[in-house]
């Protein structure tokens, strides 16, 4: 994988999906980008004041998954912002060790209340093997074609989870880590069908018919039953609701900065074996990382990392050691996506999911 011709200016590699390149090398994604428009940390200060002290017992809630940004946003709505934070995290049944123990020690540190919520009936570890299996069983789609979308009922429960708890309890605000830098990351280049998303997904649901298996809907719906269907009753009756601000769209996101404020101010550490600091909080992701790298030759990181590097957050540079350090350290992910799927019961199909390809260090 060193050896992969990457673009000049970014790190995309050739066969990334529909890329091509300039005649000094510049990717196409490049020369398409349009930069981030942040809104200001002035505006975001302005809106913190505006729900300062509206609510009976918290100003905000901010969900938490003991990763880097998330914790991040914890920090600053506590101590650089004196709001009054409810913490929530969404326990899907994969968080890492490490995660659980950064979250420990930001609440004591900080001195915040923390509310833990997840799904009944373990829906979610439900939902996520029948998705893997749904992935597997397709034979009708190229497998580069359609990456297995194994956190869609995850995002339902820490976001419209965090939700529901703040409306319950009349707390006016939840603030979230989410970032324009992850969002789509490799899924809007591989299902690039149509245009449209209800026609794109209808189109995807044609080319492999396992996602609509009445076991897999039953537990999608028992997800959407549990916290996106309290949500919109909600808003419905009441015609208000917590406002969801996400941070990043107001603060530029500033990877060092993160890094070495959640480090230094509250012990925050990734684990000592894993290569990256990114998303290392759920197990889950070291399926994406290993199917990805498997099947495509690259990874989410490597367009992350690309649009970093095109923010101005991230040197091309430091962007190829982090790759390299990965590379050097595929047998971390491995290890977890084997634990995690023995666990799921889905030690059957491994040779499916995490096929033998060449060696990509």
């Amino acid at each position: 994988m060193s050896d992969l011709k990457r673009c000049t200016k970014c790190i995309l590699p050739t066969n990334f999906p529909h890329i091509s390149f300039s005649a000094e090398g510049v990717c196409n994604y490049c020369e398409a980008y349009r930069s981030i428009r942040y809104r200001g940390e002035s505006a975001l200060k302005d809106l913190l004041d505006t729900y300062r002290g509206k609510g009976s017992r918290y100003d905000c809630v901010v969900p938490v998954s003991g990763g880097k940004d998330s914790s991040f946003v914890l920090y600053q709505a506590v101590r650089e912002y004196g709001m009054r934070v409810l913490a929530v995290n969404y326990d899907s049944g994969f968080v890492s060790d490490q995660a659980k123990r950064n979250i420990k020690n930001a609440i004591r540190v900080l001195g915040v209340d923390c509310v833990q919520t997840r799904s009944k009936a373990r829906a979610q570890e439900a939902f996520l093997k029948d998705d893997i299996e749904a992935w597997v069983l397709n034979s009708r789609s190229k497998w580069n074609e359609d990456l297995p979308a194994l956190c869609t009922g995850c995002r339902e429960g820490w976001l419209l989870g965090s939700y529901k708890i703040a409306a319950r309890l009349g707390v006016p605000l939840l603030l979230t880590g989410d970032s324009e830098l992850e969002h789509g990351l490799l899924t809007g280049a591989l299902r690039r069908y149509h245009r449209s998303y209800p026609i794109n997904l209808l189109i995807r649901l044609m080319r492999n018919p396992f996602y609509l298996h009445p076991r897999r809907m039953y537990h999608y719906l028992l997800i959407h039953a549990e916290f996106s269907l309290p949500a919109a009753i909600y808003q419905y009756v009441t015609r208000a609701g917590p406002r969801v601000v996400h941070w990043y769209d107001y603060a530029r996101y500033d990877d060092a900065r993160i890094l070495s404020t959640v480090s230094e101010k509250m012990g925050w550490l990734k684990p000592p074996d894993s290569p990256s600091a990114w998303r290392f909080d759920c197990e889950v992701h070291a399926i994406m990382e290993s199917v990805c790298r498997k099947i495509l030759g690259f990874t989410q990181k490597d367009e992350l990392y690309s649009r970093m590097i095109r923010e101005g957050s991230l040197s091309r540079s430091e962007a190829l050691k982090r790759v390299e350090l990965e590379n050097r350290n595929v047998e971390v992910y491995l290890d977890i996506a084997n634990e995690l799927l023995d666990r799921l019961n889905l030690s059957r199909i491994k040779g499916h999911l995490l096929r033998d390809a060449e060696t990509l260090t």
